[in-house]
């Protein structure tokens, strides 16, 4: 009785492992991207002998196709355009030029934690805090700030990476991922962001200095006294910090000094030494709207079962006595067998689940693909919105779409800048945060310089564009895009 109970209670744990060998090596395929596929295939097959290619692609086949024959179309009765626009981050591609391959090469302003990753590779780390700080290196926005607080954090890696994190020991993390550089990179604010960047040089000088007192006094303005700093209230932050106006002169030189955008920093990094990205799908507009969505051929590479491996199982199959030698043989090819099928099968789920994914993201977010690519027709979604309708679980979205590029007739673009939260009704008509951010920086960047707006008339002209919005969200959407307050854009 106690045996046959010890061999139940066996079967149960190993059919509990195999799940969960099929979920996490699921998952580490959904989150390759098209340049780092063919890799993994090869590395699967030295690894298998009983994996092979389906097909041979020579040379000729990759130019000729670039793709898949995999598609989509989704009827919408809209057409598209074309218009070239300067000053775009995107990468622009001619109509020529979009049928020399799909390796392009550009300046990617999304992956600029290439230089993030290689001193995070030189920090001693554990696997999993080496997990978190990459990752916080990817949830930066474009001027560098990390938005996100702990608790948010410690969500998102439970959710994304199986992560149980404490948000406390995420805090320690943040901390040492902002001792990296450029200075004042994760910070969550503009305050911090200045506050990194003052003490970091007085730290690398000789205290007692005049340039350290000027320092220390910088300090202590954008520590206790930021509000009166930003509306230029320079006698009562003389009178509240005890310092003469000659300081407070030498102070506001030193804050001035300061990089309000560390990110941008990273920016030009990557722009001097472009990157090759290799987009993961091809979308494309006819002039009746309907969208066409193809994976690009790195996605569709095809395996299967090596013949000689099958033979060897059929043979057994037939044998009536099977030598020792024979029985080795079956065991040895019935389990590489089963492994190929195991791999082929997520291979298939991946490509489902990829083409799911884009085809959701293009159907949610046709009127950006078939108008141009304004960003101001960018409809609110979630990474739930898209597991709802795809039918997997969020945390398969999300990897489906971390490092995953869309080629389209305008330029290349990361699929999770089609991710924004839900916010407020326009005309009775969901908009998202980021059509609120596009419609604030273009009444910012028309504002009189020397005249600058305040917040609260910069919330009463986006009411006048139909956005009724707080003037607090008018400062947190400003100052996530790194723009300054209004005192400090006055030139």
């Amino acid at each position: 009785m106690a045996i046959g109970q010890s061999l139940t209670q066996q079967q149960q744990q190993r059919q509990i492992q195999t799940a969960t060998m099929q979920q996490m090596q699921l998952s580490h395929l959904l989150e390759l991207p098209a340049d780092a596929v063919e890799e993994e295939l090869q590395k699967a097959m030295d690894d298998n002998p009983a994996l092979e290619r389906e097909a041979e692609l020579t040379d000729t086949d990759l130019s000729d196709a670039g793709y898949s024959s995999l598609s989509d179309r989704y009827d919408t009765g809209l057409s598209s355009t074309y218009d070239e626009r300067p000053g775009d981050r995107r990468v622009r591609r001619s109509d020529e030029e979009s049928n020399e391959g799909m390796e392009t090469w550009m300046a990617d302003t999304e992956s600029d934690g290439d230089v993030l990753m290689r001193q995070i590779s030189e920090l001693d780390l554990t696997d999993t805090e080496r997990q978190v700080m990459e990752y916080l290196a990817g949830s930066l926005n474009d001027d560098g700030y990390l938005e996100k607080d702990d608790y948010t954090l410690a969500d998102e890696l439970a959710f994304g990476l199986y992560l149980d994190i404490e948000p406390g020991e995420i805090h320690r993390l943040v901390e040492l991922f902002q001792t990296l550089e450029p200075t004042g990179i994760g910070a969550h604010s503009l305050q911090e962001c200045l506050l990194l960047q003052l003490r970091n040089k007085r730290a690398n000088l000789n205290p007692n200095t005049p340039e350290t007192v000027s320092l220390h006094n910088a300090e202590r303005i954008v520590h206790e006294c930021f509000d009166d700093y930003a509306a230029r209230l320079w006698t009562r932050i003389g009178e509240t910090l005890s310092i003469t106006p000659e300081a407070l002169q030498a102070a506001d030189a030193e804050i001035r000094r300061c990089n309000p955008r560390p990110g941008m920093a990273l920016t030009i990094a990557t722009q001097a030494s472009a990157r090759s990205i290799t987009p993961d799908f091809r979308l494309s507009v006819d002039e009746n709207g309907h969208i066409d969505i193809e994976l690009s051929w790195q996605h569709d590479m095809r395996l299967k079962v090596s013949q000689t491996f099958v033979d060897i199982l059929n043979d057994y199959a037939s044998l009536k006595e099977p030598t020792r030698s024979q029985q080795d043989s079956y065991i040895y090819a019935k389990d590489r067998v089963d492994r190929a099928r195991f791999y082929i099968d997520n291979l298939r789920r991946r490509r489902d689940t990829l083409l799911g994914t884009m085809r959701e993201i293009a159907r949610r977010q046709h009127d950006f693909f078939a108008n141009e690519d304004d960003e101001t027709l960018l409809q609110p979604m979630r990474l739930q919105d898209v597991a709802d309708r795809v039918g997997v679980d969020i945390s398969t979205v999300s990897r489906a779409a971390n490092s995953k590029y869309v080629e389209t007739r305008y330029g290349i673009y990361p699929l999770r800048q089609f991710f924004n939260a839900q916010t407020m009704e326009k005309d009775g008509q969901q908009v998202s945060s980021t059509q609120l951010k596009v419609v604030l920086r273009e009444i910012i960047e028309a504002e009189d310089t020397t005249a600058p707006l305040s917040d609260s008339q910069l919330t009463q002209l986006m009411g006048e564009h139909g956005y009724k919005i707080a003037r607090r969200t008018v400062a947190k959407y400003r100052e996530q895009m790194g723009i300054l307050p209004q005192q400090l854009r006055r030139k």
